[in-house]
């Protein structure tokens, strides 16, 4: 059985049974869990389809712009720079607190998929002020991403399915500040792989149980190699839970305004 690239690239990060959550910090964003029976999520809010590995389901919650936020910035502020400004971009923002002192950054550049389905959804940044410097507005864009996939990753949990720990791939993930943050976000433990090409281990596992060469799933994650851990600081956990908050209100109290300039 194939499966699309999304959910090839889940497998090759560890996504083999339930109580396992991957996420996909790329140019979208992706938080997925595997059940066993389908779940029928009523408000819409994730989409839940079958998975290539027999037994399973994927549980999904899929942003528009994660990393390509962060590329946006770049090709606005910054178009004749290469790619090492990223790199400059994580020394900037580790100057920042956590909470880029009130910056939020709602990552809506091309509207919104889960949880809000809202294609007149726009970007913003909210609550600049004069002490604002361009490396605030870098950290409020990766705590905005982080935050959008936190937006997806408390449907997912509220349907029963969660993880002790989040295995992260993507472009985005490269940075380890940028993890760090989403690991404080989500108050979880974030795992990076050794390889960023999950989609060929992915392959590989399908392609090995299908003629019987990886016997199961338990089988397979001897595949799975992780490289670094990172653990929440929950004292930055309980700053960003209020400022999540804030992130969601903005949203909600600003989003018949941002239907109204599609007019």
């Amino acid at each position: 059985n194939g499966g699309s690239d999304h959910s090839v690239a889940e497998i090759g990060s560890g996504l083999l049974r339930e109580g396992r959550i991957s996420c996909i910090l790329g140019t979208a964003g992706v938080v997925a869990g595997c059940i066993s029976k389908p779940v029928k999520e009523t408000k819409k809010r994730v989409t839940c389809w079958s998975y290539p590995l027999e037994g399973y389901w994927d549980i999904l919650g899929v942003t528009q712009t994660a990393a390509l936020s962060l590329t946006w910035f770049r090709n606005a502020f910054d178009p004749d720079s290469g790619e090492d400004i990223f790199k400059e971009y994580t020394r900037f923002a580790k100057t920042i607190p956590a909470g880029s002192e009130g910056l939020i950054f709602l990552p809506y550049l091309m509207g919104e998929r889960t949880p809000h389905w809202d294609s007149k959804a726009k970007g913003t940044f909210f609550g600049i002020k004069m002490k604002h410097k361009k490396s605030h507005m870098i950290k409020a864009i990766m705590e905005g991403v982080s935050y959008s996939l936190k937006d997806c990753m408390d449907v997912i949990q509220e349907l029963g399915v969660d993880a002790d720990y989040v295995s992260v791939v993507g472009g985005g993930s490269k940075s380890e500040l940028w993890r760090k943050i989403l690991s404080d976000v989500l108050g979880k433990e974030v795992r990076t792989l050794k390889t960023q090409d999950t989609g060929a281990i992915g392959n590989l596992i399908l392609a090995g149980l299908s003629v019987g060469y990886i016997k199961d799933t338990k089988d397979a994650e001897s595949l799975i190699e992780h490289s670094d851990c990172i653990q929440p600081d929950q004292e930055n956990t309980i700053k960003y839970k209020k400022f999540f908050k804030l992130y969601k209100d903005i949203y909600n109290q600003t989003k018949d305004i941002m239907r109204k300039m599609e007019d």
